[in-house]
């Protein structure tokens, strides 16, 4: 079970880190300010520079429909868009890149025309003062812009790369090649005059007289892909409503009318796209027609030359009663025969159109007055329709998608069945035939009976006859495909056309670029701040070290701005002399009270450069100043330094007593010029430092120290080091702990933690020292005693 206590103590340690970390953030301020200022002038310089995006729309009406002119009683001859839903199918089309390529080729815009100033070009579309008129048949430089100056009665063109990609684009074929030399034109050229290499032939056509020196204008060259993927990535099409009738198209773009022009074009080109779908049938069976037409009229051709001459030679005009009877009765059956012969060519027709072609959407279905097979009419109908919707499907889904490749299966299996019901049918058509040339045999017996010139006149005719009548058959069919193809009309109707009515800009949203940019620019330092500060392990504010020791703040100490360490004697009414002033005070609540002894002080670090000499000296001589009896003792054997900032010596000092060479104690105190303070140097460096402090000798030193001065203010080395500072701390009364801020890490605070826990070192007070005003949260009169002025001082060290 948690403890409550221990909870709330960590929520408010939380809270207090949240808040010291919110008021350092504090100190940064100017650093955001500059930020949100350069966000807001970028996003101004976006605002200023950035076209205006313009959406227009057209919303259209789809209500597929089929033509009673292409019902018969079998088959219905009219395209299906496959699936339930007839947008969906209206939709991939227009988003596709076949459809969209389609309308780049519609568009015109081959040439794209501009102006430019001194930061922006913007395309002036059909209102450029020019016409660049170009040879299709020539490949064109694609990735090049032509530069124009135009005067009065010539104009100057410079070429220059406009894209780092360059190519050769054939407008013919659609097809890129790599450009063989560079694209090379700067001069003065006459109007109409063609320009011609390798890589171009174009030439200028001013619109009308030039009067007025136009410079800064511009023009390139743009392939047909390049225009159909924008329309592919930028045109959206969706349904007004689930289940609906209305399809809108929108568009984006920087040019008002270029958008109405793609969009109405695109309109245009999907109504194209529903008649030729829907006329399919009827253009492949007014083919399939005209073939078999072509053919009967040569041979009417020559049966009417041949009844002509014969009738010429044998001054005979028309053939008797009897032998008219007989051409009745055959005309019949002949009849008949031509339909059932038209039948077989049709069946034939769909055996070979099945074995050679992959795309079964091309079949043709005349209708031949209900005497053909109606399974073959069916599955070629079901053939038609798989076929198509298999097109379309590709628009959407790709080859190894399960809804193609289930419909390619479909497709195929209709594609078997067909063929072989055509085989069986085309049998049949066998017997009929039969039966017909019997019936024909038995009328052509009685024809043999007739005298012998009317006979050869029957047979002329007969011939004629059959052949004029599959003929004016085969007319009848073709003129009901010919009307069923005019009385097609596409399914989509153009409700509202896309128009250019100034509509307002979409974008950019320019207030919320200030608005993302001034949230950016206060953002990004902020993060930063804060992932620095959490990536930081230096100790940053007294909540720090309060979170991970228990040991006293004893004093927080300023950073000073002055050279060398006598800070409180230089300059007494600095604010880092206050600062010691206060760490003074709160020795007095640490130190136990004695009646004769000297109080002994112990100041060290973790490490070197943490500020150790420079609060021992200063603790040294702001104690002093209080008229109490002060020595300074330099025990950092290794590296002896004090001296130097009170001009002295290092001749003799704790090393040479320790050792034996000085006999007498007053021989190693030197005094200072200040009258309270006297200095007991670290003396030469010793080859055994921490054997010496073990010696008996120091803990006598000690001991003679305190009946001398109020206060001993031992400087010893870095307990982080070496283990010198574990020895003395037993002979003083308080150990200050120096911690320097934005220098000393937080996991060196873990080495005193564990001599405090373990009893090595009692009585001891952490001093934070070097803090700076900007991060002087907590360092006021905070934490009982501690009290502090403004910071904000240049670094020292000691």
């Amino acid at each position: 079970m948690n403890n409550p206590i221990q909870s709330k103590s960590q929520i408010e340690d939380q809270r207090i880190d949240l808040k010291d970390t919110f008021v350092r953030m504090l100190s940064i301020w100017p650093v955001i300010l500059v930020c949100a200022f350069a966000g807001y002038l970028s996003a101004f310089a976006i605002n200023r520079y950035a076209k205006n995006v313009y959406e227009i729309k057209t919303l259209l009406a789809v209500q597929e429909s089929n033509n009673p002119l292409g019902v018969n009683e079998n088959l219905t001859l009219a395209f299906n868009w496959g699936g339930n839903d007839p947008l969906e199918g209206r939709i991939a089309t227009l988003e596709s890149y076949t459809q969209n390529l389609k309308v780049a080729k519609q568009l015109n815009w081959e040439i794209s025309y501009w102006s430019f100033g001194r930061l922006l070009e913007t395309e002036v579309y059909k209102n450029a003062p020019y016409i660049v008129e170009f040879d299709k048949s020539h490949p064109q430089a694609i990735g090049v812009k032509y530069e124009l100056s135009l005067f009065k009665d010539h104009y100057e063109i410079l070429s220059t790369d406009e894209q780092s990609k360059k190519s050769l684009y054939d407008y013919q074929n659609n097809t890129h090649t790599a450009l063989k030399s560079p694209v090379e034109i700067d001069g003065q050229f006459k109007y109409y005059e063609w320009l011609e290499s390798s890589n171009y032939r174009f030439r200028i056509i001013p619109k009308s007289s030039v009067a007025d020196v136009k410079e800064k204008q511009a023009f390139y060259f743009q392939a047909y892909d390049h225009i159909a993927k924008k329309g592919t990535l930028n045109l959206k099409a969706y349904s007004r409503q689930k289940g609906g009738e209305l399809l809108e198209l929108s568009l984006k773009g920087f040019h008002r009318e270029k958008i109405c022009d793609f969009l109405n074009t695109t309109v245009a080109e999907l109504q194209k796209y529903e008649l030729e779908e829907k006329n399919k049938i009827a253009v492949n069976t007014i083919s399939f027609i005209d073939n078999q037409l072509a053919e009967l009229r040569e041979q009417i051709i020559s049966s009417e030359k041949i009844i002509g001459e014969f009738r010429s030679e044998n001054l005979i005009v028309d053939l008797g009663s009897e032998a008219s009877s007989l051409m009745d009765q055959y005309i019949v059956l002949a009849d008949e025969r031509t339909q059932l012969n038209l039948l077989q060519s049709f069946y034939n027709y769909i055996i070979d159109f099945l074995k050679e072609e992959k795309t079964y959407s091309g079949i043709s279905l005349p209708a031949l007055g209900g005497i053909e097979d109606p399974l073959v009419s069916e599955l070629s109908l079901q053939l038609f329709r798989l076929s198509s919707e298999l097109e379309q499907i590709q628009l959407t889904f790709s080859k190894d998608n399960p809804a193609y490749t289930n419909l390619a299966q479909q497709v195929k299996s209709t594609t078997k069945n067909l063929e072989n019901a055509t085989i069986n049918a085309l049998d049949r058509t066998s017997i009929i035939e039969n039966d017909l040339n019997l019936r024909i045999s038995q009328v052509m017996n009685q024809i043999s009976k007739l005298p012998k010139t009317e006979q050869q006149l029957f047979n002329i005719e007969r011939e004629y006859d059959a052949v004029r009548g599959q003929f004016e058959l085969l007319l009848e069919k073709r003129a009901e495909a010919g009307i069923l193809q005019a009385s097609n009309l596409p399914d989509t109707k153009v409700i509202d056309k896309a128009y250019d009515l100034g509509q307002q800009p979409v974008g950019p949203n320019r207030s919320r670029n200030i608005a993302l940019a001034l949230v950016l620019g206060v953002l990004i330092p902020v993060v930063v701040f804060i992932i620095r500060d959490l990536a930081n392990n230096r100790i940053m504010s007294l909540n720090h070290i309060e979170s991970i020791t228990d040991i006293p703040i004893i004093g927080s100490i300023g950073h000073s701005k002055h050279q060398g360490n006598l800070a409180v004697f230089s300059h007494p009414e600095s604010s880092v002399s206050e600062s010691f002033r206060a760490l003074r005070a709160n020795l007095d609540f640490f130190l136990k009270p004695v009646e004769k002894e000297g109080q002994v002080v112990l100041v060290t670090s973790s490490i070197g450069g943490e500020g150790k000499t420079f609060n021992a000296i200063n603790t040294a001589s702001v104690i002093s100043l209080g008229q109490k009896k002060t020595c300074l003792v330099g025990v950092d054997l290794r590296k002896p330094k004090i001296f130097n900032d009170f001009d002295l010596f290092n001749e003799e000092g704790v090393s040479t007593f320790l050792s034996g060479q000085s006999k007498e104690l007053t021989g190693i105190i030197q005094k200072t010029k200040y009258e309270y303070l006297d200095i007991i140097s670290a003396g030469p460096v010793p080859p055994n430092p921490s054997e010496l402090l073990s010696h008996p000798r120091f803990e006598a030193l000690i001991e003679d120290l305190r009946k001398k001065y109020d206060y001993i203010i031992v400087d010893s080395p870095p307990m982080g080091l070496v283990s010198d500072s574990i020895l003395i701390s037993k002979l003083v009364d308080i150990t200050l702990y120096v911690c320097r801020f934005n220098y000393s890490q937080k996991k060196l605070l873990d080495l005193v933690n564990d001599h405090v826990q373990v009893g090595k070192m009692q009585n001891v007070g952490i001093v934070l020292n070097d803090i700076s005003q900007r991060n002087s949260y907590g360092y006021g009169y905070g934490y009982g005693y501690g009290y502090g002025y403004g910071y904000g001082f240049d670094n020292h060290e000691g």
